[in-house]
């Protein structure tokens, strides 16, 4: 496979991740991001504005398949996220009601029982 120089634009979850699978294939990758990108202690993030992203400090989750690529292609990030204080969490167990699953990778789809 032919070394690129790639330009990957936003920092968010999807950007940060394409620039690192991007890199691990030998790419040459740079991120371009609009917000000053947080370095350091993890327990600092707090802190950390994103005026772009109202919602940056509320809790997020990965939908089923988001989760499944995390853990098969980006597991060292998996365990990091984990080991910072992240929480693998089964919805099923959380949400009232019932939830049903189509297959392996479709999302939970929740109703009132």
């Amino acid at each position: 496979m032919r070394r690129r120089a790639v330009s990957v634009v936003g920092g968010g979850v999807a950007g940060l991740s394409a620039a690192l699978l991007l890199a691990r294939d030998g790419h040459d990758v740079t991120l371009v991001e609009r917000d000053r990108l947080h370095v350091g202690d993890p327990t600092d993030a707090p802190s950390w504005e994103r005026k772009g992203i109202a919602h940056f400090l509320q809790p997020h989750a990965f939908i089923p398949r988001g989760r499944l690529e995390l853990r098969e292609h980006l597991r060292d990030v998996y365990d990091v996220l984990l080991a910072a204080g992240a929480h693998d969490v089964d919805l099923r167990r959380k949400l009232p009601g019932s939830c049903q699953r189509r297959s392996k990778t479709d999302p939970l789809t929740a109703s009132e029982s």
